[in-house]
């Protein structure tokens, strides 16, 4: 799947409610204050509604950080 950038940003900040300027595509989880294990849940069921992919429970514990998100999105069908 090719993975549009800015719908991307836009749901990761929309999910951890981040200010654009606080958006880095190298963030992982705890780098910022609004991105702890709570919010990571809410990064994965917005990813999952936003992308039409779902997560299984292995891959949400692994993928905590925004490369690797995007790295998983890219291999899926």
């Amino acid at each position: 799947m090719v993975v549009d950038p800015v719908k991307f940003r836009n749901c990761v900040t929309r999910a951890l409610n981040l200010r654009p300027e606080e958006y880095r595509p190298e963030l992982r989880i705890g780098d910022v204050d609004q991105w702890d294990s709570v919010a990571h849940l809410d990064l994965m069921s917005e990813v999952e509604r936003e992308f039409g992919v779902r997560f299984d429970l292995d891959q949400m514990t692994t993928l905590t950080s925004l490369p690797e998100l995007v790295n998983w999105l890219e291999k899926a069908q």
